[in-house]
């Protein structure tokens, strides 16, 4: 019988790959570099998801057209 390899699409690699260092950052895990670039939601008032152990969005800046 031969071995079968299930191999996952671009897409779903790197999301798997994004989601495994995400983890890894959460638990300590990873290299301090990359956990300091990840830290969590803490909402100035009591939230439904206040329990959710969501994370901040980075704020960004564009200029368009300039």
């Amino acid at each position: 019988m031969p071995l079968e390899l299930h191999w996952l699409s671009v897409k779903r690699s790197i999301t798997f790959k994004t989601l495994l260092l995400t983890f890894k950052c959460l638990h300590g895990l990873a290299p301090p570099y990359i956990s300091a670039l990840l830290s969590p939601y803490c909402p100035t008032r009591r939230l439904r998801s206040s329990d959710q152990l969501l994370l901040k969005q980075p704020t960004s800046r564009t200029k368009i057209g300039e």
